[in-house]
């Protein structure tokens, strides 16, 4: 059981409350369902200023094979509590147990660090400002989008250069 550092939000296993609403109400309140966890969830963070909650989980597939792991990291402003998936690296080729342990938000809220693990530790940092994204994408791949690119994946959007 978590309280967000804004006192807005109450993580509890699958379940997120709106304490404004839950305070509000003199009778029990339905909660937001964390939908898109499967198995039991590890951990609940939430970032500093509350705007960002990361939810991880692990577990065995349906058909039994492979391990699944789970981090979701929460856009706590959207009304609808949208969540973005965020894929680790680690693979298993004996079925071992694949567990993300945990996560934490820096203390300027712009960076979120995660472990995972399969047979040792993976650290993965992930930035959360968008001027950032923007700079480790034009540093990974060394050019803007094409036009065609950006009518593919930005198709009501004008075209204008990403990198410098």
């Amino acid at each position: 059981m978590h309280f967000s550092p804004d006192g807005q939000w109450l993580s509890v296993g699958l379940m997120v409350f709106d304490l404004e609403t839950l305070l509000g109400q003199g009778t029990a309140v339905s909660p937001l369902l964390l939908s898109g966890h499967t198995n039991r969830i590890e951990s609940v963070r939430f970032s500093p200023i509350s705007e960002y909650m990361l939810t991880t989980s692990t577990g065995q597939s349906s058909g039994g094979q492979q391990f699944q792991i789970k981090a979701l990291l929460w856009h706590t402003l959207s009304p609808d509590l949208q969540a973005a998936s965020l894929p680790h690296r680690d693979y298993s080729d004996n079925n071992a147990s694949i567990t993300v342990w945990d996560g934490a938000f820096s203390a300027d809220g712009r960076w979120l660090a995660t472990v995972s693990s399969a047979s040792g530790a993976t650290i993965t940092i992930w930035p959360l400002e968008v001027d950032e994204i923007i700079r480790q994408g034009c540093q990974a791949v060394g050019r803007s989008f094409s036009e065609a690119e950006w009518q593919r994946y930005f198709p009501n959007e004008p075209y204008r250069q990403t990198c410098p």
